[in-house]
């Protein structure tokens, strides 16, 4: 799958294991923003072996997949995807479900159209893998996140409370 924006000339593509580092390096700048919000969720430095391992089962997994958008062979952002399907829970409808874990643009690129486009990507997988919805999680202080969600059709369908044990 491979789209392309035509105002900014990037492609959309699954990522490949020669993708990991620049992954990683994109993971590494969205978690700095993340602990400077929430350093009791996020840590200050990542692990790189364990990030790493991370990416790397995400991209081989066979219910997942990594997208990357590039433009002059660099990568500027990626977005993680996976599907799962609800078989333990007896009370619950058994669906399939597409989640889309992490999305990242690196800063300088931002609002260019990129995170749509691999939101479009991720979206458009799901339904390749017959799943009947989408879902993400983001955090509370992320309201550019949930402007852009908003655009892209996703409504809030739960909140999660938590509160210091």
């Amino acid at each position: 799958m491979k789209t392309m924006s035509d105002a900014t000339k990037v492609h959309i593509r699954q990522a490949e294991n020669a993708d990991l580092q620049r992954i990683c390096l994109l993971s590494e700048e969205i978690n700095r923003h993340h602990h400077q919000h929430v350093p009791e969720i996020f840590v200050a430095q990542t692990d790189h072996v364990r990030e790493e391992a991370f990416w790397l089962a995400l991209l081989q997994g066979a219910q997942s997949t990594i997208f990357v958008a590039e433009c002059d062979h660099a990568v500027l952002g990626f977005a993680s995807v996976s599907w799962s399907e609800n078989t333990a829970v007896p009370f619950l409808n058994v669906k399939r479900i597409c989640r889309i874990g992490t999305i990242v643009v690196t800063e300088a690129k931002r609002k260019q159209g990129i995170g749509e486009n691999l939101m479009n990507a991720a979206i458009q997988w799901g339904q390749q893998q017959d799943a009947h919805e989408v879902r993400l999680e983001v955090l509370n202080f992320n309201r550019d996140a949930m402007r852009f969600y908003a655009r892209m059709g996703f409504q809030v369908m739960s909140t999660i409370l938590q509160r210091a044990s």
